[in-house]
């Protein structure tokens, strides 16, 4: 490729890190005591620097790739679209997650950090990380032209480019993970990473659920199976953007990493973001750096392994980002035990182990692809990593709803999505993705890679009706002015139990480590 604009894999590693640092960066310039935040804004960049200029390829990332500016623009375009028809600039159908997410932004905006209501008392605390960079874009807007409305306008269109700025980092970063280097190559990665989902609509029909989930107030698949939810990529970005893009993004490079001398940073960076994802992510670095010990031990390098888990940047973030960041986000009634009825809702560990009903949910959303991609990771203790999630977070129970199954799961359901998207490419050979591998005679990685895209058909439909639903609003109302406007702010009401603290004067952070006012 000559001439134009090119960005390697490297690059865009170096871009994601940078990405993902940013609203750490923030939060600790903007929340923190002076001391506090010189301290931990010095340890952010020096970790950044290591993780930058110290990264280490594992061996199913290494093959470098080269990607031309045309495709960026491209991609960045798509991106913009596909975040619009999730509503995120205002001007499109919003989903009833949205009312809530414009009481933090707006908030962020509004209010001093870190963000304290007059009214209740109650403090912000929630997964606000995403938020951050475009946060201090509107502030800024506000302090200049002293218009909230002018600052709310703006804000919603910084939060539009900073999502989309996002994505495509993720895209072309899963081009280079999946070695997608002709364009029906990409193109078909784009669409098995838009429309990956389990099969909902299968599970609907067969739980006798599908006139509720098709109802024109709901409209949503996902809720087939009442008490348990894996989210789809789409949903994800239309409902809980603020706890997927980030963490898609850290999965994407934990995957690429080929020692875990930067894990514990992209623990950090993935906390402030989504710490149920983050306990998600946490497993599989787990499964990962045992993985890298036990192979340098048998090799006879045990000695240099500990040295990388043990890296300067490890430990830096470990003793000086951690503690603070962990602080906050430990602040929330959630974590807390706040004095919220909803506390009592239903204990950490909760649900029956062993039930039919689970057993149809595994089975419809990710059994039947693990099955199908077992041929090609039965060996690869990563894939039993995230079967055990998903086996797992079930069983657990965080805040007012089932959270900690649909979140924490996050980024299994990506890894899986990464590894049916490879298996496609190069198992499964039609007109438009030819093969690449000469594993064609393999019988039984053809049926398997057929029964794939049947699964990948039928839960096309999930993503298909996030789309439909926008679409059947703006229809119905026959405007794109439908933001969601029921609530935005928690400033005249009682905080809601997940976005709050109701009691900061007596939480660790807000008495040693926050601003004071």
């Amino acid at each position: 490729m000559t001439g134009g604009l090119v960005i390697s894999n490297k690059h865009l590693r170096k871009t994601a890190i940078l990405y993902m640092a940013l609203p750490l960066f923030v939060f600790y310039c903007g929340f923190l005591r002076w001391y506090y935040s010189l301290l931990c804004c010095t340890a952010l960049l020096y970790v950044v620097w290591h993780a930058v200029s110290k990264q280490s390829e594992d061996a199913a990332f290494g093959r470098e790739s080269i990607i031309g500016g045309k495709t960026v623009c491209v991609v960045f375009l798509f991106t913009l679209l596909w975040s619009y028809l999730g509503g995120m600039n205002g001007y499109y159908y919003q989903s009833s997650d949205w009312n809530c997410r414009h009481a933090v932004y707006f908030d962020l905006i509004q209010f001093d950090w870190p963000v304290i209501y007059t009214e209740s008392g109650g403090a912000l605390v929630y997964y606000i990380g995403h938020w951050l960079p475009p946060a201090l874009l509107a502030k800024a807007v506000l302090w200049i032209t002293g218009s909230m409305r002018w600052a709310r306008f703006m804000g919603r269109l910084f939060l539009w480019g900073w999502s989309s700025l996002g994505l495509t980092i993720i895209i072309l970063l899963l081009f280079c993970a999946l070695h997608a280097e002709k364009g029906r190559q990409r193109i078909a990665v784009v669409c098995l990473f838009v429309f990956f989902s389990g099969l909902d609509l299968l599970g609907a029909i067969s739980n006798g659920r599908i006139g509720y989930v098709t109802r024109a107030d709901i409209l949503h698949l996902e809720w087939w199976c009442s008490g348990y939810q894996f989210t789809s990529v789409t949903a994800c970005l239309f409902w809980v953007f603020n706890q997927a893009i980030i963490p898609w993004m850290i999965t994407l490079c934990f995957l690429q990493e080929g020692d875990p001398r930067n894990y514990i940073f992209y623990c950090v960076a993935c906390l402030l973001c989504g710490p149920l994802p983050c306990v998600g992510l946490v497993i599989l670095m787990l499964v990962k750096a045992g993985m890298f010990l036990a192979r340098s031990w048998r090799e006879g390098e045990l000695r240099q392994a500990l040295k990388k888990t043990f890296s300067p940047a490890n430990m830096a973030a470990l003793l000086f980002l951690f503690p603070v960041t962990a602080a906050y986000i430990l602040a929330n009634n959630a974590a807390a035990g706040g004095d919220s009825a909803a506390a009592a809702r239903s204990g950490f560990f909760s649900g029956d182990y062993l039930n039919l009903y689970l057993a149809r949910f595994l089975t419809m959303e990710v059994g039947l692809y693990m099955l199908f991609v077992f041929a090609d990771h039965w060996k690869d203790p990563l894939f039993y990593a995230i079967g055990l999630t998903f086996l797992v977070v079930p069983y657990f129970h965080v805040g007012v709803s089932y959270d900690f199954c649909m979140r924490a799961s996050i980024p299994a359901i990506f890894v899986l999505m990464i590894y049916v998207s490879r298996f496609l490419l190069e198992h499964f050979s039609w007109p438009f993705i030819k093969d690449t591998t000469g594993k064609r005679g393999d019988r039984l990685r053809r049926v398997s890679a057929w029964g794939l895209a049947v699964c990948f058909a039928i839960g096309m439909g999930t993503p298909l009706m996030e789309l439909y639903r926008g679409a059947y609003h703006v229809a119905k109302s026959k405007t794109v002015f439908l933001e969601d406007r029921s609530l935005m702010t928690f400033n005249t009401q009682e905080v809601p139990y997940n976005f709050g603290c109701d009691n900061p004067e007596e939480q660790f952070f807000f008495r040693y480590f926050a601003k004071e006012e």
